[in-house]
């Protein structure tokens, strides 16, 4: 029989090619189109497991994690995801009992992770998921042994005298992950759920097994029981898992952890005590909470109070860590490090540290809640020292707000000598419109199922990063800071930061308080290293496993501060856009963003990215990211960063 080739050509551009929903998700249809038209005459209840990769859009290679570890395929959030994704686009029929849509599938995985960290402890519970399938691909033979054949661009099933050829061979997959890739300490509990243990082969695991590098050797995981681990330094570790099965057979796979210690965490865990504090004013009809870290330096009460707001934390995207990915020992351990004389300083003050339990929430609201706690604060206090309040980042707005707003009501005192604002972004924050548009593109590609017609999957859903921030881009807080945000529509939409500084203008600064700016920007005044409408990135051609990763490290001045800590850190973290592709699949990709003119209309991003698949004998390319160029209507903008400072003599 001779081969067939065929190219196919899927350009997504035009509205009937794609889906759009309600909440602006562009949903790739084409490729379920064409996939299903392919293989409409094989007979599904034939393929082993219910899975078909053939069938499937490939995230990952699946081939590369089946339970032989190499130096190449550890696990990690974004490849489990990933091979998670592919599997589930591999269904030929529909299994609830061990199948779930990636919504289903996180929550799952975060509501345990809340749960299991909802006490307040120094020892993280690192809530571990696992997968083992088995699934079918056609055999690379099977074409030329006539066990399939080729008629009108699908696949047939071949009989022979009667008898049913099987085309297929069976594969096994097998993976192992935790939610975060960092941990602050050298201790953690580990636990492995059963529920998110998923495998559409139950009946033949015996026992999972794990060593977690450090020197115990492997031990059996019973589920739903933790298991405590501690090292020594901080450092990498390499977590091996093995999975047992009835048979005698064993497959193995591996992830990579990283410990960091902090020292100020261990040596003053016992000396410092906690409140919970909730606003008394509400704002939007919500009123906030927040969790006090408070140190009495001499065992005498609050002498000398430091109040220390924190900034824009995103600690929800990480139930691991104590009080958020900011905390008082995180803030202290870095003082200790690189701050010179001021730990002397500090030992004077007694120190009560806000932590939000909500920071994506609105300014205002949080300005509440931290004049609850400075109200607090003057009802503890022993001595008749003033207070100081330093406000971090965003926390330098709040403090602001809470410090004037008492100083408007008659009925309520500060006490405050000196308001302290510590890169704050009074007049806004800055993310370039084309970074904004580059993750907002991405974020809102969806591919459709071939089997079920209400399941998508992000095309990145594996790449944590992109998705954490799109999800801070998009909290009210962060809407009010950014100077320039793009909403889902792709508009320049600054309808909330307007009403934010709008507001914040008319109340002014506080009149009562010594008024005190730090800047962590360039101390010399140099200005931004581009100047307007140059070009800051692009990225053209095909592209290599990781190259997503490398760009967004670049563009995004988060990805090395707050992300590193949060389920996105970037290394060793890649997912669809930044892994492991099989060969036969190839991505190319065309992004490129400017810095905004100074004057006049530009165009300021262009993002285009196809996807090649390989089915047996035929090649679909798929545009996966249809074209999407922005022109920035004329405007009169020089991109410059300034900071306010006010200094108020008392």
């Amino acid at each position: 029989m001779m081969k067939k080739t065929l190219l196919v050509s899927l350009l997504l551009f035009c509205s009937m090619l794609y889906a759009q929903k309600d909440d602006n998700r562009e949903i790739n249809t084409e490729f379920a189109e064409k996939i299903n038209h392919i293989f409409e005459p094989l007979e599904k209840n034939r393929v082993p497991h219910g899975l078909l990769l053939d069938y499937a859009f490939e995230f990952t290679d699946l081939a590369a994690y089946n339970g032989k570890v190499t130096d190449t395929n550890a696990v990690h959030l974004g490849i489990y995801k990933e091979i998670y994704n592919t599997l589930l686009m591999a269904q030929v029929k529909r299994d609830k009992e061990y199948m779930y849509n990636p919504e289903e599938f996180k929550s799952r995985w975060n509501n345990l992770r809340q749960l299991h960290n909802q006490t307040v402890t120094f020892t993280p519970h690192i809530v571990l998921s696992g997968l083992y399938y088995k699934y079918a691909k056609i055999a690379a033979t099977a074409l030329a042994k006539e066990k399939i054949r080729i008629e009108n661009d699908q696949i047939h099933d071949v009989y022979r005298n009667g008898i049913w050829q099987n085309p297929y061979e069976v594969k096994p997959t097998f993976a192992m992950s935790a939610p975060v890739m960092k941990v602050q300490g050298l201790t953690a509990n580990i636990s492995l759920p059963e529920n998110l243990f998923y495998t559409n082969q139950k009946s033949t695991v015996q026992s999972i097994s794990a060593n977690f590098d450090d020197g115990k050797g492997y031990q059996n995981i019973s589920y739903d029981t933790p298991i405590q681990v501690k090292y020594d330094q901080e450092g990498m570790y390499t977590w091996r898992f093995r999975l047992r099965l009835t048979n005698g057979e064993v497959l193995e796979a591996h992830t990579k952890m990283i410990f960091k210690a902090n020292h100020t965490m261990e040596e003053q865990q016992d000396e410092y005590d906690t409140e919970q504090i909730a606003a008394t004013k509400s704002y939007l009809g919500v009123t906030g909470t927040a969790s006090l870290q408070i140190i009495d330096r001499h065992g005498d009460g609050l002498q000398n109070p430091l109040i220390i707001a924190e900034g824009f934390d995103p600690a929800i995207l990480e139930p691991e860590s104590i009080y958020g990915i900011n905390n008082m020992f995180q803030l202290l351990e870095n003082i200790n490090l690189y701050a010179g004389d001021l730990p002397n300083t500090l030992d004077l003050y007694d120190i009560i540290y806000v932590n939000w339990d909500d920071s994506f929430a609105p300014i205002q609201r949080n300005a509440y809640v931290l004049e609850e706690v400075i109200n607090y604060v003057n009802q503890e206090k022993t001595g008749n020292n003033q207070n100081v309040v330093l406000g971090q980042s965003m926390g330098g707005l709040a403090a602001r707000y809470a410090l004037k707003d008492m100083e408007n009501d008659p009925n309520q005192d500060h006490d405050t000598s000196l308001y302290v604002s510590h890169d704050a972004p009074h007049q806004g924050a800055n993310i370039p419109l084309g970074f904004q548009y580059l993750d907002r593109h991405v974020y809102k590609q969806f591919v459709k199922s071939p089997l079920l017609e209400n399941l998508i999957v992000g095309i990145a859903d594996g790449a944590a990063i992109l998705y954490d921030v799109q999800t801070m881009f998009d909290a009210y807080s962060a809407k009010q800071m950014l100077k320039n945000y793009v909403n889902n529509n792709y508009q320049v939409d600054n309808q909330v930061h307007e009403a934010w500084q709008n507001e914040l203008n008319q109340m002014g600064y506080p009149q009562q308080t010594r008024n005190i700016a730090l800047s962590n920007g360039n101390n010399c005044a140099s200005p931004q290293p581009f100047n307007p409408g140059d070009q800051l990135f692009k990225v053209k051609g095909s592209v290599r496993s990781g190259w997503l990763s490398d760009l967004l490290l670049t563009v995004y001045p988060l990805a090395n501060t707050i992300l590193w800590t949060s389920t996105a850190t970037i290394t060793y973290e890649p997912g669809f856009l930044l892994g492991i592709l099989p060969g036969s699949n190839k991505i190319k990709a065309d992004f490129w963003a400017r810095a905004l003119p100074q004057s006049g209309s530009e165009q300021i991003y262009r993002g285009f990215m196809s996807y090649t698949k390989k089915v047996v004998w035929l090649f679909l390319l798929l545009y996966i990211l249809p074209m999407k160029t922005l022109i920035l209507p004329p405007i009169h903008f020089l991109l410059t960063i300034i900071r306010e400072v006010n200094i108020i003599p008392r």
